[in-house]
């Protein structure tokens, strides 16, 4: 027997002090141990040759037998010549300055190896040659992908082996061969399929093996409850499903920790069996898809330590057997759908540190009794249906780092007692409704770091004494119902990456201290009081400098007054709407009125019962794109002042009760795009510094008591696509100039007193789709240069005094709908079939044929 033992053996393995040669040396550091047991002080496996956890004996005749040999220097592969990792550590170990310099018996002394974190893709066999009194080898969070034959076969004494982190598929043979193994770290590996338990079994000494974050699929295998002497066992962040095998489980008595979080385990809790592992310190099962209740016979677990059920689709109240964990640190139940109240037995768990119960459907109050959680350093509550007040007594957890009351239904004032807190790094009871002011004492809490008051109902001022939080990263006050002006102090925090206190009642502007603030990333203001940003030039480029900036920008001066003015001229009490008007608010919320940087863009009160006369202190409002005041009821002129409104884009005054002339100030507009003053009252003529219009696309002036001549100045509106001028008194002829309108598509000049021929430039409007003249005086022929109208779509000629037969030409114009001819002249189509031809196929075409 012990002649076969030593033959598994070699020179080697005797060979304790590493000098190449088995002697006296060596039988001096053997005979120390002689005698001891796996467990005693004096024990170590390399002495124990023939492995049995015992040194005697036998294991002296095994070291006879390699009396006097000496180790071939073959076994060792030379220090510098080993990878160049693990040669650093070794030689950082052993008391010399180079590789060349280590001895075996440097070698032979070292018992434990650390080559972790060091980007390692591939080992040498021998790299770890000659370790004989290795006991730990740490290769955590490497590259490695697989293990060479014979890495390890100098590694009898080694008990404890780290290989977490790496790029493992399988488990190498290499590992399964160290029999003497304690502790084996596996995890966050790519080990996949079933847990090889075949072999993983023969590392019967194994007391901790973690295989967790992997790819581990199907059942828990029950034959790693062979593993007696396990007290650690992770198997968490895996695929595993089924039930959780509790009756194997009691086999593990000496289990101290169980981790079987993430995976999709299912069923209930089995904790009738579970309750049958009385040194059970850590009980991990969440993140699975775990149902029913939480078993009350988890109260008999009297040693846990840390509980954690949470991310699973438990039901239920939560047992108030839990109180009787009195040893608990750690209890997770969050993220489940617990209902009923919060147990005041909680209150006994006098070394609990972190209670986490978020995102469950708890009702009713936050008990009292948690306040005498004096070790709590953490605390989540969040995202239940809590309701009643804050208790004071949560003033009492001194040590608490994170408070999360948010999403609740929390009402009442928030209490001064948490000022107390000063350890706080975290506190958050957004979203509930909490009234009262925010508590001066808070500007105690100089650790916070993050701070969300938003979604309440608060009020009264921000405390100044919120400039002392200078480590605050994040501030929230949102929707709350705060007063008066920003503290110059909040300057003072200069870490805060994100701030707001939109939606509130903070008025005056935002003061010039905040510009300090050059990490903030996201800043929202603004409200029912008119909080805003001044036109500062420093300010505003603080602003431009903010990723996301939300917020509107001090009014300039006279802006208000001038709204305030249309407000009174118009008999604002009887508009149909008037939100918000003559309010405190920011005028950006004032029914019709637009915004943008700080300036009023527009003013659309159409068809709002508007009444009175049109107020001249609009010509105030300097940077007004749109003026829409059309289908109200306004009389009196057209302002003169409107003419300083040189960025206007659109006129609508149409629809009113307008009277007077058409102010010449009218033509200042140089980007008037729009122009209507139709079906008004206006008299006298069109000015001709209408012409001066240059960006006009359409000018609708029909419906009045205009008259005169048309302007030849309009023929300079080079981008007008619609001139309608019908239903007014002008007289005189149709400008030729008006030919150059190149864009034009409509031009109504109908029921007018028009006279003299139709120019015969007006065939030169290739876009024209409209062309309406009916109801004037006009006379002769129609020009055939009207053929040319290839896209026109309606032609009205009737009512006038135009003569003789329409021209061939018109035959072209094959979009034509409707068209409409005849008078007094004698107008008429020819008696030829094409032209008849072509007149039937028009959809609406009305008018005589000549005689002859």
């Amino acid at each position: 027997l012990f002649v076969g033992q030593a033959a598994a053996n070699t020179a080697a393995s005797a060979d304790f002090d590493g000098n190449g040669e088995v002697g006296v040396p060596d039988f001096l550091l053997f005979i120390a141990t002689f005698g001891s047991r796996q467990g005693d002080e004096k024990y170590e496996a390399r002495y124990d040759l023939d492995g049995n956890g015992e040194i005697g004996v036998p294991d002296f005749l095994i070291f006879l037998d390699f009396f006097g040999q000496k180790v071939p220097p073959s076994s060792q592969l030379a220090v510098c010549d080993r990878t160049g990792a693990v040669r650093d550590s070794i030689v950082a170990l052993a008391p010399v300055s180079t590789c060349g310099d280590v001895t075996a018996a440097h070698l032979a002394a070292i018992d434990s190896l650390r080559v972790n974190s060091a980007s390692l893709t591939a080992l040498k066999a021998g790299d770890f040659s000659g370790l004989t009194g290795l006991t730990k080898l740490n290769l955590f969070n490497n590259m490695l992908s697989s293990l060479p034959d014979g890495l390890f076969d100098d590694l009898q004494a080694l008990t404890w082996l780290h290989l977490g982190r790496n790029q493992l598929t399988s488990i190498p043979s290499e590992v399964v061969k160290q029999t003497n193994l304690t502790s084996l770290w596996l995890w966050g590996n790519q080990l996949s399929g079933p847990v090889p338990v075949s072999e993983l079994v023969k590392l019967s000494n194994l007391d901790t093996l973690s295989l967790s974050s992997n790819q581990f699929s199907g059942e828990i295998p029950v034959e790693l409850t062979n593993l007696t002497n396990l007290t650690y066992l992770s198997l968490g962040g895996n695929q595993f499903s089924g039930s959780i095998p509790a009756s194997e489980l009691t086999k593990l008595s000496n289990l101290e920790a169980l981790h079987l979080w993430g995976n999709q385990l299912s069923g209930p809790i089995p904790a009738s069996e579970l309750i049958k592992l009385p040194n059970l310190m850590v009980l991990n099962l969440s993140n699975n898809q775990l149902t029913g209740g939480i078993p009350t016979e988890l109260g008999n677990l009297t040693n846990l330590q840390r509980l954690q059920l949470d991310r699973n689709t438990l039901s239920g109240e939560i047992p108030v057997e839990l109180g009787n964990l009195s040893n608990l640190q750690r209890l997770y139940l969050y993220s489940n759908q617990l209902t009923g109240g919060i147990p005041i037995e909680l209150g006994n768990l006098t070394n609990l540190q972190r209670l986490r119960l978020e995102r469950n459907q708890l009702t009713g109050g936050i008990p009292i009794e948690l306040g005498s959680l004096s070790n709590l350093t953490y605390l989540n509550l969040s995202r239940n249906q809590l309701s009643g007040g804050i208790p004071i007594e949560l003033g009492n957890l001194t040590n608490l780092t994170y408070l999360n009351l948010g999403v609740n239904q929390l009402s009442g004032g928030i209490p001064i007692e948490l000022g107390n807190l000063t350890n706080l790094a975290s506190l958050a009871i957004w979203d509930n409704d909490l009234s009262g002011p925010i508590p001066v004492g808070f500007g105690n809490l100089t650790n916070l770091v993050r701070l969300s008051f938003g979604g309440n109902q608060l009020s009264g001022p921000l405390p100044v004494e919120l400039g002392n939080l200078i480590n605050l990263t994040y501030m929230t006050f949102w929707n709350n119902q705060l007063t008066g002006m920003i503290p110059p102090e909040l300057g003072n925090l200069t870490n805060l990456t994100y701030l707001s206190l939109g939606d509130n009642a903070l008025s005056g502007e935002i003061p010039q201290s905040l510009t300090g603030l050059m990490k903030l990333e996201t800043f929202s203001f603004g409200g029912e009081g008119g909080l805003c940003a001044p036109s500062d030039p420093n300010i505003q480029m603080w602003l431009d400098g903010i990723e996301n900036a939300h917020g509107p920008t001090c009014a300039p001066p006279g802006q208000r007054e001038a709204l305030v003015a249309l407000y009174n001229a118009t008999d604002g009490a009887n508009w149909t709407n008037n939100t918000n008007w003559l309010t405190d608010n920011d005028i950006s919320s004032w029914y019709g009125v637009e915004v943008s940087d700080a300036s009023v863009t527009g003013l659309k009160l159409w068809d709002n019962n508007l009444t009175g006369e049109i107020p001249t202190e609009l010509g105030n409002l300097s940077n007004l794109e749109k003026l829409e005041f059309d289908r109200n009821a306004l009389s009196g002129s057209i302002p003169t002042e409107l003419g300083n409104l040189t960025t206007l884009k659109v006129l609508a005054l149409n629809n009113n009760a307008l009277t007077g002339q058409i102010p010449t100030e009218l033509g200042n507009l140089s980007n008037l795009e729009e122009l209507n003053l139709h079906d008004n009252e206006l008299s006298g003529t069109i000015p001709t510094e209408l012409g001066n219009l240059s960006s006009l696309k359409a000018l609708n002036i029909w419906n009045n008591q205009l008259s005169g001549e048309i302007p030849t100045e309009l023929s300079n509106l080079s981008n007008l696509t619609r001139l309608n001028l019908h239903t007014n008194q002008f007289s005189g002829s149709i400008p030729t100039e008006l030919g150059n309108l190149s864009n034009l598509e409509e031009l109504t000049l109908y029921r007018n007193q028009l006279t003299g021929e139709i120019p015969a430039e007006l065939g030169n409007l290739n876009n024209l789709r409209s062309l309406k003249l009916f109801g004037n005086e006009l006379s002769g022929p129609v020009p055939v240069e009207l053929g040319n109208l290839s896209n026109l779509e309606v032609m009205e000629l009737v009512g006038n005094k135009l003569s003789g037969a329409l021209p061939q030409s018109l035959t072209m114009l094959t979009k034509l709908e409707r068209f409409n001819f005849g008078g007094e002249g004698g107008l008429c189509a020819p008696l030829d079939a094409a032209f008849q031809t072509w007149l039937q196929g028009i959809e609406d075409a009305n008018g005589p044929t000549c005689l002859q």
